[in-house]
């Protein structure tokens, strides 16, 4: 990307990311590492830190880059593209809210003695969010201590007991 405005022979002026200015003829350049020749010897920028660069900008006794707009046409510039498309969200939603509904058709398909897989597959959610959750009924059932359950599954026992509860 640097090679399009700094070609090696030319001059030119880079802005590093610690605010250093440094200038010099460009003597190589890949893609990594620019090379300037200047008053110093030759002098190795790492592309990672240059966040402003010119073949004709003037230095101020500041070491500020100058505030005139460039005279650039938006035909030399390349149009910023990313390089991954956005992807869409899959069916797996791990974060997404249960309702009760869909809580009672797991429990029954706990007790239909469907499989963990089965029912991450049903609902379209993860598998080992669904064993937290066989680990939660059970203990809410009183087939599972509570002390032996993981910090995920203390989170659902409260609410499976208000679900599996009679309604009065």
């Amino acid at each position: 990307m640097i090679e399009e405005f700094c070609r090696i022979g030319e001059s030119c002026h880079f802005r590093l990311s610690t605010g250093e200015f440094i200038s010099g003829i460009v003597n190589a350049v890949d893609d990594q590492w620019v090379a300037l020749l200047n008053e110093k010897g030759e002098v190795l920028i790492a592309q990672q830190h240059i966040v402003a660069l010119g073949n004709a900008l003037e230095e101020h006794p500041e070491g500020q880059m100058s505030s005139q707009p460039a005279n650039i046409s938006s035909e030399a510039l390349p149009s910023p593209v990313s390089c991954e498309r956005p992807k869409k969200a899959g069916r797996r939603s791990p974060g997404r809210k249960w309702n009760n509904d869909d809580l009672r058709a797991v429990a029954e398909g706990f007790l239909d003695g469907m499989s963990d897989a089965d029912i991450a597959e049903q609902f379209s959610r993860t598998r080992a969010a669904i064993k937290e959750m066989h680990k939660a009924f059970e203990c809410a059932r009183g087939n599972f201590d509570e002390d032996d359950l993981g910090t995920v599954a203390q989170t659902w026992v409260q609410r499976w007991q208000k679900l599996l509860s009679p309604e009065e």
